[in-house]
This record gives structure tokens, C-alpha cells and sequence, in this order.
């Protein structure tokens, strides 16, 4: 049983409610989206809440005790029929500040990336901000005209491979935790001793139509020909005859940046990111009163599918609707399974499970 509930602020009436009864919720929070979204549809007997909420008013959503999102009410919809009256709140997190308003304007020398993230955070009212690592200073940085706050710092962020995303109240710029060891379990067809967090479905989606065979960079001379400054092949691919070839340019405002890039070891990101997220596991676990966190590894072990690998948690979805509450994981392959799968990729080996004739007795036995 989950214990979730919020608070909001309403600007209207100057003060805080509390909301911990809900018809239905769906949190859907991804690493891979702009903004985390929420809608919750919640009881508003006789009426009393009736205009008490509206458009942009804060709000912070906890389950067990846990702050997962904080942002701001988009749309209020008040709905009444002969029976009931409810209110169904739909909005977004913290971060979309950063995406509806554009930067102004402008050319800018010597940036210090994590300076000038923590200034345009401020600015929108974000005051927690964790930058994960030091960032090469920016030689000069070109804003235009139609330009967001969030794209902006995507390109300062982008030439070191590091992802902006939000979480509870704080903004974070670094790398996602690919490679740490699995927080979480979870578990099917295993004995009670040797069972983690109980699955309750799992779906394998393992798509081949973004992979990419070759990526080849080119930079134009002052001749106006192409040259090629880097690329990459996945040789297996191409072995097997399988051609899906993409090609780009580096343009001179990249080099604006003052940045030396390693174009060889970009093409490599490129082309291994793209089968990473090709593969994509999704879980139904029950919601339990601590709540699972993304951006965390979980160790998978299914004796149906015969998987037995970790995954890292890119998206998460906190569900209640009137059949209980569940929550859904969307994990991708962690760096130690991106490993095995790019080097076992075209072998009896190279499917998500690694091994697929494991016998149950394997399982079990490969349980850590």
C-alpha cells in the first residue's frame, strides 16, 4: 500500500492544503524527457476546494515520505456530475521553467558552465543546483534568437557527453549512474529465499530501426570539400551485412567554443548510446512505501525470459487507479550489460538475457 500525498500552494487563498486521497495518479518521471509530468484526480466534497487551485501554483508530491517531484499546476480541470465532484491536476516539475522561457539574446565569453547554470537557475527560483563534475571553460557562447534556457545549457553541457535533469527540488548536470551497483532486485519464478522485489509483468523491447552500423564525421575546408575528421563502425553489423550509415557535420561554431574535442571518440558515444537505448526493458512492480528511484541500477533476475542482468532506471511511473497502485520501471542495458551485449552482439550469446538456454538451476545459482 503506498502513502503518497501533496501539498500545494494555492496563490489564491495565500496558503498550503494537503491532499492525501486520490482516485487515480499517474508521475511519470524519465531521464530522457524535458520535464517530468504529474496528473492526480483527487475528491472535492461539496465543493469545497472549488477555485481554491489553480494554474501555476506550486506543488510538491511525496510518497512514503519521500519529496519525488516538486513543480507547478499547469491546468486545473473541476468536474462534477450526479454523483461526485472531483478535481484532476495535471502539471509539470521544476525544470520547465527552463523550457518555456527562451534566454535573451547573446554573445558571452569565458563561461564558467556551472556559473552559468546556477545564474539561470536562480533566476527562475531553482536554488538547489548540483553540478557533478568540473566543466571546461566555454571560449565564447552564441545565444540566438528562439533559443530555450534548457537548450542552451544542453549545448554548454554537450560537448562533455553530461545530462541535465531534475529530482525532488534541486536541478543536476553530470553523468547518469550506468555503472553503479544495482540498488534494487527484483524477481520471478525464484524460490522465497532467493526472490527480491516480486515482478508483476516485464516487456523486452529490442529495436534495430535507430542503430546505427557507421557514423562518420565531416568538417568543411575553405575549398568547400569535406573532410572526414572521425568515425566509427559496428563491425558485427556490417559483417553481417546489415548497412545503416549516418553522416554529420562539424560546424566552425563548434569550435567557437574553445573546446578541443575528440570527434573519434564522439562518433564511438553516438553509435554505442543509440544501441544502448535501442534495448529497453520495462518492469510492473507493486508500489511499495519507499518508493523505487530512476536514475539507480536494478539487478533483474526472471525465470520465464531467463534474464538475469542489471539494468539502470531511466524513467519511472508511479500508477493508482482503482485497480491499486503499481509502479513502472523503464530500465536500459547498465554499462557492465551494454558491455556484454556489444561485445556478444551476432553470437548464440548476444540476446538481453546473455545465455539464452539458462536453466532455472543456472538462475538460482548465478543469484548473488
Amino acid at each position: 500500500m503506498s502513502n503518497t500525498e501533496i501539498l500545494i500552494f494555492s496563490n489564491r487563498m495565500k496558503r498550503r492544503y494537503r491532499v492525501n486521497r486520490f482516485y487515480e495518479y499517474a508521475i511519470d518521471m524519465d531521464l530522457d524527457m524535458d520535464a517530468h509530468q504529474f496528473n492526480m484526480v483527487f475528491g472535492n466534497p461539496n465543493g469545497v476546494y472549488t477555485g481554491v487551485f489553480n494554474k501555476y501554483d506550486d506543488i510538491w508530491i511525496y510518497i512514503g515520505n519521500i519529496m519525488v517531484l516538486r513543480g507547478t499546476i499547469d491546468e486545473p480541470q473541476y468536474m462534477w456530475d450526479n454523483d461526485s465532484s472531483v478535481i484532476r491536476i495535471v502539471g509539470r516539475d521544476i525544470i520547465s521553467a527552463l523550457i518555456d522561457n527562451d534566454a535573451l539574446p547573446a554573445t558571452k565569453y569565458n563561461v564558467k558552465p556551472s556559473t552559468y547554470i546556477k545564474q539561470v537557475c536562480d533566476k527562475y527560483g531553482i536554488v538547489r543546483t548540483v553540478i557533478g563534475s568540473k566543466m571546461p571553460v566555454i571560449k565564447k557562447l552564441v545565444i540566438g534568437c528562439g533559443e530555450s534556457e534548457i537548450s542552451v545549457i544542453n549545448d554548454i553541457i554537450g560537448h562533455t557527453y553530461k545530462k541535465i535533469w531534475s529530482f525532488s527540488d534541486g536541478i543536476y548536470v553530470g553523468d547518469w549512474a550506468t555503472n553503479i551497483k544495482p540498488r534494487y532486485y527484483a524477481t520471478r519464478g525464484l524460490p522465497p529465499d532467493k526472490s527480491g522485489i516480486p515482478i508483476k509483468s516485464l516487456d523486452i523491447r529490442d529495436s534495430g530501426q535507430d542503430i546505427i552500423g557507421e557514423y562518420i564525421a565531416y568538417k568543411s575546408e575553405n575549398d568547400g570539400k569535406n573532410k572526414k575528421v572521425a568515425t566509427f563502425k559496428n563491425t558485427k553489423m556490417i559483417n553481417k551485412r546489415i548497412f545503416k550509415r549516418r553522416t554529420t557535420a562539424i560546424n566552425d561554431s563548434d569550435d567557437d567554443s574553445g573546446i578541443k574535442e575528440d570527434h573519434n571518440k564522439d562518433a564511438e558515444y553516438h553509435v554505442k548510446e543509440i544501441f544502448r537505448n535501442s534495448i529497453e526493458l520495462v518492469l510492473e512492480l507493486r508500489t511499495r512505501d519507499v518508493p523505487i528511484l530512476f536514475n539507480n541500477c536494478i539487478h533483474v533476475i526472471d525465470a520465464v525470459t531467463k534474464i538475469n542482468s542489471v539494468f539502470f532506471i531511466r524513467g519511472i511511473t508511479y500508477n493508482k487507479g482503482f485497480d491499486g497502485s503499481n509502479t513502472i520501471l523503464t530500465c536500459i542495458p547498465s554499462d557492465r550489460t551494454l558491455n556484454t551485449l556489444w561485445n556478444n552482439y551476432g553470437t548464440s550469446k548476444g540476446y538481453i538475457n546473455g545465455l539464452p538456454d539458462m536453466s532455472i538451476e543456472s538462475l538460482i545459482a548465478n543469484v548473488k
